[in-house]
């Protein structure tokens, strides 16, 4: 009786050794890094557009106040797209001032 159960239990265990655990372990574990690596390209891209569009709004708010001529608001949000390493030239950005009929 003891030799059966010995044997039963050697086989049992084998059948249970098949790899497949060590399988899934490496396909989730390859998920969860292509995941880290996607979010870490993703997110500071969403960030500095963010921060950009943010400013755009502050200086498109305050630029009548302070009377800030268009060449002034241009150089204002060109220094925050390079601060953001940004890819633009000065000539990209477009500012124009309302025209206030009075």
């Amino acid at each position: 009786m003891g030799d059966s159960f010995v044997s039963w239990l050697t086989s049992s265990s084998k059948r249970s050794q098949r790899g497949e655990g060590k399988l899934k372990a490496i396909i989730y574990t390859v998920i969860l890094f292509a995941g880290v690596f996607a979010a870490v390209k993703i997110v500071p891209v969403y960030v500095a557009e963010y921060q950009l569009s943010d400013k755009i709004t502050e200086q498109a708010r305050f630029a009548v106040v302070n009377r800030y001529t268009e060449d002034q608001i241009r150089d204002i949000i060109f220094k925050v797209v390079q601060d953001l390493d940004i890819p633009a030239n000065r000539e990209d950005i477009k500012c124009r001032t309302p025209i206030t009929g009075s």
